[in-house]
């Protein structure tokens, strides 16, 4: 019931002129993981009908996707701090897990969770404070937060002091070395989420991006053949039967890279 409420305070976050009060911030914190799960699964269903319009756009969405869908690639290479040479390998690792053999929603947010920060530039951030190379002070990690968000939402006044604090409000005055790495993790994708709900012209996602509802993706080219055939087995068949008034070009006929506008509500 407090979904919309809770979604609109995201939204709002990127907008540089709002602010939040200690208690707000505690809110977008207690809220984060659950409208994070939201987002992410209406990607992937925009990720699932994009393949299936590839496909075969008669047949009903697929359970999963394989790891070398290229939209689902790219998705996770700009959601994630994966790198070119590591993206195969985990979404190689989705698969085989499956009981299905392919790669379903709660396998990419957890992938999106994992990799939301680089462990190893995380990692020398902490040496760098700590003393004894295991554990960190409360200011110290509070600091590090701090720039991880600063980094990722720019322009933003205070939201990343706020949301820092936030996610350290239970936490103790020594920091141990896997506690920081799930704090920073945290952080990463607060940041992320942040992003993906602010406007595209404020710095968020773009058209190209899953997590937003205007989403397209190209067909590939074995799909707009296949389309280009039916499409031209039809106008003959119009032709045989006498009719003249053909139905109007398709998107595919008239462009010349062809694109699937896929909205999943």
């Amino acid at each position: 019931a407090n979904f919309e409420p809770r979604l609109t305070a995201w939204e709002e976050l990127g907008k540089s002129e709002f602010s939040y009060t200690k208690e707000q911030n505690a809110e977008l914190i207690a809220s984060s993981e659950a409208i994070e799960a939201t987002i992410y699964f209406k990607a992937f269903q925009r990720l699932l009908a994009s393949a299936a319009m590839a496909a075969d756009p008669g047949q009903k969405l697929p359970r999963g996707l394989a790891a070398s869908d290229a939209a689902l690639r790219a998705f996770v290479l700009s959601h994630t701090q994966l790198s070119e040479d590591e993206i195969d390998l985990e979404l190689r690792k989705l698969e085989v897990a499956s009981t299905f053999l392919t790669i379903e929603s709660e396998g990419v947010l957890g992938l999106l969770r994992r990799f939301a920060v680089s462990e190893g530039e995380m990692l020398e951030r902490f040496m760098s404070h700590s003393t004894d190379c295991e554990t960190i002070q409360l200011e110290a990690c509070f600091d590090v937060l701090r720039q991880v968000l600063a980094e990722r939402l720019p322009n933003q006044g205070d939201a990343p002091d706020g949301l820092a604090q936030a996610l350290l409000v239970n936490e103790q005055p020594i920091i141990h070395i896997q506690r920081f790495l799930v704090l920073c993790r945290r952080a990463g994708c607060i940041a992320r989420l942040a992003r993906c709900l602010r406007p595209s012209e404020q710095g968020g996602c773009g058209n190209f991006s899953a997590c937003r509802t205007s989403f397209v993706a190209p067909l590939p080219e074995p799909a707009l053949l296949r389309q280009q055939q039916q499409q031209q087995q039809q106008r003959l068949q119009w032709q045989s039967n006498g009719l003249t008034n053909a139905p109007a070009c398709s998107l595919h006929e008239i462009g010349p890279v062809a694109r699937a506008a896929v909205q999943v509500a």
